[in-house]
């Protein structure tokens, strides 16, 4: 039995030596068969360096050097196609969810028939006001729009079989929401209540928020383009109405219909919806076209192990 540990880079030089030491006291509490594979997403800092550090003392940690940043998601995925365990157990650096989690999961793996996977949930989702009504919104969102439903304020930390790993590996988008993969791939999964902590500012600016709920919303669910259809439909009914009703004024009734502040409002909402329904159809081309490119999910550079020191 060998047990694999994956983590990423971004920005994570204060936290990896910390990292480093309790994952490492954490795992050998399981099992001293174990790597630990870390992806440098192109981090900007020195954190490539002080892993080439820990390199040279621990052979096994295993590092995949990525030629730039390719996104958290798409990193992870590269991640594993270097993963050799029979278990693999996911989890950022940063510390925000604790790198001890290995030792709450591992049990609940072991001892349950037929889970592939035990991953963590917030009973209460972290953050401020804001933070907490933005990932409200979004998982309510997703959730009524998407085909099938993902669990509110789960975490990226999770415990998995190597089978189910392999699954992952079977989808081939780049452009992926990785958090509705999880659930999408199937098989059995346990959800336990953890907490997570907070380490201060995020690299996900809100930028990066807003670009990774379309993207999940569009990669998982058509029912915006449906709703487009449906939109226009209603338009071009009431329109309808409202053009015969004038034409009846005009013609019977001999009424004037004055109102040139109506005409541009109108005017200024059509063009402003049709804009937004523009959008959304340039959205789902875009990725079309990104899709279709077939261009790799990433670029890794370098690997460091013991085995082959590329």
């Amino acid at each position: 039995m060998k047990l694999s540990v994956l983590t990423t880079l971004y920005y994570s030089t204060p936290y990896l030596k910390e990292f480093y030491e309790r994952i490492t006291n954490s795992v050998k509490k399981i099992t001293d068969d174990y790597e630990i594979i870390i992806v440098n997403d192109g981090s900007p800092d020195n954190s490539l360096e002080i892993v080439l550090e820990l390199f040279e003392s621990d052979k096994k940690i295993k590092i995949v050097d990525l030629s730039r940043n390719f996104g958290h998601h798409n990193a992870i995925v590269t991640g594993l196609e270097y993963v050799t365990g029979d278990y693999v157990f996911f989890v950022d650096c940063d510390l925000e969810e604790p790198p001890e989690l290995i030792e709450q999961y591992w049990p609940e793996m072991i001892n349950s028939a037929n889970v592939d996977v035990v991953y963590g949930i917030q009973k209460a989702r972290k953050g401020n006001l804001f933070e907490k009504f933005s990932g409200e919104l979004f998982f309510t969102l997703f959730n009524s729009l998407s085909d099938f439903k993902i669990p509110p304020n789960f975490c990226y930390s999770r415990l998995t079989t190597r089978r189910y790993t392999q699954a992952i590996l079977e989808f081939p988008e780049k452009e992926m929401f990785l958090g509705g993969i999880w659930f999408l791939t199937g098989f059995n999964q346990k959800p336990i209540i953890i907490k997570k902590f907070s380490k201060g500012k995020s690299t996900y600016t809100l930028s990066k928020k807003i670009a990774l709920a379309v993207n999940a919303i569009t990669s998982f669910t058509i029912k915006p383009l449906e709703y487009i259809f449906v939109l226009g439909f209603i338009l071009m009914a009431l329109a309808s109405i409202v053009i015969i009703l004038l034409i009846m004024q005009k013609l019977f009734f001999n009424v004037n219909v004055p109102g040139w502040t109506s005409i541009l409002v109108s005017l200024w909402f059509l063009g402003g919806l049709v804009i937004f329904n523009q959008g959304i159809i340039g959205v789902y081309l875009s990725k079309t076209l990104l899709e279709t490119k077939n261009r790799p999910r990433a670029i890794v550079k370098k690997v460091y192990n013991c085995e082959n020191n590329l």
